[in-house]
């Protein structure tokens, strides 16, 4: 038995001989094995807070509960994945994905999640195979990648009323694609710096008088060093890093 709360990194297979009856956090990588992720995932399924995996390929998880999980990372496009998600969907409070979900015209419900990074998303693919995310309570977006094939608003829909904080690393000419409505709450607006003054001029006509379009440097990192100080149980230095990163490039951090 061990007393331990996180794993970050440790090799999964050394673990899966153990009991963990007080893990919360579990990062198992790229490339854990499904037979002991399934051991590990047995072991802390009523304790573990937050998970990170990458491969889905494996039905077991379809039979996997994890009624405390609220914080969850990982590239969920296979069914077994979608299916997972769909599971705990209704309990979750952040998420990454690290690609989008093609798993035909699914809508899945997340009425708790205040922030979601969508890290990956590409312009190729079919958008009309895309899972929809009704998203109620959304306070913080962040969107990373090289491209949107669709407007954003296809993809995720509901958090219009809530969302206080967006930040956008696309190339320039998607950028304008996650801006079609109105968000009357928001706060800050991160772009690139690239993006033009006419596209800005529209995303200001969708914002509140309050609010603050960034795209200098200084200004983006200092906005999500206070961001990260309000939203702490959803910022890490690996999420401000990636930004700033996909933004500028570099490996900067704040």
């Amino acid at each position: 038995k061990l007393d331990i709360r996180e794993v970050r990194g440790y090799p999964a297979t050394e673990l899966s001989a153990y009991q963990l009856p007080k893990l919360t956090y579990l990062d198992l990588g790229m490339d854990c094995d499904p037979l002991v992720r399934n051991q590990l995932l047995a072991k802390c399924n009523k304790t573990l807070n937050k998970l990170i995996f990458y491969n889905t390929n494996d039905e077991q998880l379809l039979f996997t509960e994890l009624p405390q999980l609220r914080h969850l990372v990982g590239n969920f496009n296979t069914f077994v994945g979608c299916q997972f998600l769909k599971k705990h969907a209704g309990q979750l409070v952040s998420l990454e994905i690290c690609d989008w979900i093609q798993t035909g015209k699914t809508l899945i419900d997340f009425p708790q999640l205040n922030f979601f990074w969508y890290n990956g998303c590409h312009p190729g693919g079919n958008t009309k195979q895309d899972a929809k995310f009704k998203t109620p309570v959304l306070k913080d977006l962040l969107i990373t990648g090289s491209g949107l094939k669709t407007s954003l608003t296809n993809l995720v829909q509901g958090y219009e009323a809530t969302l206080e904080f967006i930040a956008v690393a696309l190339p320039s000419r998607f950028v304008e694609s996650c801006f079609s409505q109105d968000l009357p709450k928001v706060e800050y607006v991160l772009l690139p710096k690239d993006t033009s003054p006419a596209v800005i001029k529209k995303i200001r006509a969708k914002l509140p008088d309050t609010a603050e379009i960034l795209t200098e440097k200084s200004s983006v990192q200092q906005a999500l060093r206070d961001r990260a100080k309000r939203q702490s149980l959803y910022y890490t230095q690996e999420i401000a890093d990636c930004l700033i990163y996909c933004m500028y490039g570099g490996n900067d951090t704040f």
